[in-house]
C-alpha cells in the first residue's frame, strides 16, 4: 500500500495537466523570509516530488517552490497565460536552477558532514566518494549556482576544507568579507 500524495501535489498535478494558474496560499519562502500567496503557472515536479517548477506571474520569473513550505494550493479557473516563458531548467544538487551547470565544487569532509550533506541533500549522494581509511569524503560537483554549497562548507567549516574550484575558493571570500 503506498501512501496518499499531499493535496497540494495533486492539486499541482491536475493544473498541468488541465494548464491552469494556481494560487499558492501562505507559501513560506527562506530567501525572503515572508509568508504570502504566490500566483503561478506550474510545470513540472522535481524528481523527488519536493518541489514544484512553476512560472511566478509577479515577478514574471521561473522559480522553484518547496512543497513543503505551501500550506494550500488553490487550483484557479484562469487558463495558463505565459505558456512561451515557461523554462525548466533541472536543478542541481542543492535544489538551485539555472541555464547551465558551469559552476564546479569540490570540498573534503568528515564522516559527520558527509553523512548530513546526504540527509539534507539526498542527490549528493552521487557526488561523494570515500577517501582512504573511510573517515574523510570528498565531494566534487557541477553546480547552478555556489550559494547552496557555500551555505553547507559555511555551516560546517570545522568539518569541511575546500579543494577547488577557484571560483568557488573566490565566492566563499567574498562572503566571509561582508560577514
Amino acid at each position: 500500500m503506498g501512501s496518499k500524495p499531499p493535496l497540494s501535489v495533486e492539486q499541482l498535478s491536475i493544473a498541468i495537466q488541465e494548464k491552469k494558474q494556481v494560487m499558492l496560499v501562505k507559501y513560506f519562502s527562506a530567501r525572503s523570509e515572508t509568508v504570502t500567496d504566490r500566483l503561478v503557472e506550474p510545470m513540472q515536479f522535481t524528481d523527488n516530488y519536493e518541489a514544484i517548477s512553476a512560472f511566478e506571474v509577479s515577478t514574471e520569473q521561473n522559480k522553484y517552490f518547496n512543497i513543503e513550505r505551501i500550506s494550500e494550493v488553490r487550483l484557479l479557473d484562469s487558463d495558463m497565460f505565459f505558456e512561451d516563458q515557461h523554462e525548466f531548467f533541472k536543478p542541481d544538487v542543492f535544489g538551485f536552477q539555472g541555464k547551465e551547470m558551469d559552476k564546479e565544487v569540490e570540498f573534503e569532509m568528515s564522516l559527520r558532514a558527509s553523512l548530513l550533506l546526504k540527509e539534507e541533500y539526498p542527490m549528493a549522494r552521487a557526488y561523494i566518494k570515500a577517501l582512504p581509511g573511510g573517515k574523510r569524503f570528498v565531494f566534487k560537483a557541477k553546480v547552478q549556482a555556489y550559494e547552496g554549497p557555500a551555505r553547507f562548507v559555511m555551516g560546517f567549516s570545522k568539518d569541511t576544507d575546500v579543494i577547488g574550484s577557484d571560483g568557488f575558493k573566490s565566492y566563499l571570500k567574498a562572503l566571509e568579507k561582508e560577514a
